[in-house]
């Protein structure tokens, strides 16, 4: 999850060695927190190095008392926490913001650890801090979307089902799911908050965006999570965030006006970039669905060709021409067939995918 999540787990483990008067075996520990046992000996020593005095014996390890409570955090004010892998500007205006802010004051100036030769409990999350800038607007505004942000955190730190209305853009209508809130998901290439959660009316993981649930109450039944779910897989074939229901080859290829743009990033975990003669490239990715690689596409205008699949190609094609006809649709020449799925060049059936909210 990344070095926010680090920060996380050693707050965890600080409370969980204060409270515990009688010590933590490293096994007990290494459950709580979700990490291998060596890595528990890692976090324990580097809270000796920050100053504070773990206790070892018999294999159980403990914070003593004069120096316990000096991390002391609400169950709120952990959901908070966890929200630093995908908080920053997009929640500006929320409730969320402004506690975490104030929460990574609190901890950066807290007192000194007992024994801690000066060092503050506050070095221990320093480390996490990283100079961004904002941007002056925001694609979303989240302020009018805190009470479904609070929810849903809820919803996810309690193990919780929540109820919610949803209105669904692609279909223009809104309905009401339960739903067992996973993980949150941002995507910084859309500005956009996603929830990934397994959605009880469609029976299957779907991916929600945000902004577009009109409310959440708290339900009243428990959930568990996957054992070893891990969102990066779970998207793993999506361009962006969406899946859909086949996977296909695509093949691009991108003029040497825009191919240094291209070239200089990675687009998608199992794209495979090729030089061309003339500074052109061809870009090769294998997606579970179109529809995002389609918009991609037409961003690019004239700079890209569709080599592979031929949905692909005739789905642009038909989209530039109703652009140039004001939105109307082309008229169709005479013979000519629309695209069947079994063009997509190498498509296969893909694994079960979780789509977008339907």
């Amino acid at each position: 999850m990344g070095r926010f999540d680090h920060v996380v787990r050693v707050v965890r483990l600080v409370q969980l060695l204060s409270e515990k008067r009688a010590g933590v075996p490293v096994r007990g520990i290494a459950d709580a927190l979700g990490v291998n046992e060596r890595t528990v000996y890692r976090y324990l020593q580097a809270l000796e190095r920050e100053g504070y005095r773990v206790e070892g014996e018999d294999g159980r390890y403990r914070l003593p008392r004069d120096a316990a409570g000096e991390v002391r955090l609400t169950a709120e004010e952990e959901r908070q926490l966890r929200l630093l892998e995908v908080a920053g500007y997009p929640l500006v205006g929320t409730q969320i913001l402004p506690r975490v802010e104030a929460l990574l004051t609190r901890l950066a100036g807290g007192t000194s650890a007992a024994g801690g030769a000066g060092r503050r409990q506050g070095d221990l999350l320093a480390r996490a801090t990283l100079p961004v800038s904002r941007p002056g607007h925001l694609a979303i505004d989240y302020a009018a979307h805190d009470a479904v942000l609070q929810g849903l955190l809820k919803g996810m730190d309690e193990r919780r089902t929540v109820q919610a209305r949803y209105f669904s853009a692609g279909r223009g209508e809104e309905t009401v799911r339960e739903l067992d809130p996973y993980v949150f998901h941002y995507d910084a290439s859309l500005e956009a908050l996603y929830l990934i959660a397994y959605c009880h009316l469609r029976r299957a993981l779907r991916i929600f965006a945000v902004h577009r649930f009109r409310e959440v109450t708290q339900g009243t039944r428990g959930f568990q999570r996957p054992p070893g779910f891990d969102v990066r897989k779970f998207l793993a074939g999506a361009f962006r965030v969406y899946r859909g229901e086949q996977a296909a080859e695509v093949r691009l290829r991108f003029s040497a006006a825009v191919a240094p743009r291209i070239a200089e990033r990675t687009w998608h975990g199992s794209q495979k970039l090729r030089r061309l003669a003339g500074g052109a490239v061809e870009l090769e990715l294998t997606l579970d669905g179109l529809e995002e690689i389609t918009a991609f596409v037409l961003s690019h205008g004239p700079d890209v060709e569709v080599l592979a699949p031929a949905t692909l190609a005739a789905r642009v094609k038909e989209l530039h021409l109703r652009a140039a006809l004001g939105g109307r649709k082309p008229a169709r020449a005479a013979g000519e067939a629309r695209a069947r799925p079994s063009d997509h060049g190498r498509a296969r059936p893909a694994k079960k995918a979780a789509t977008r909210a339907r």
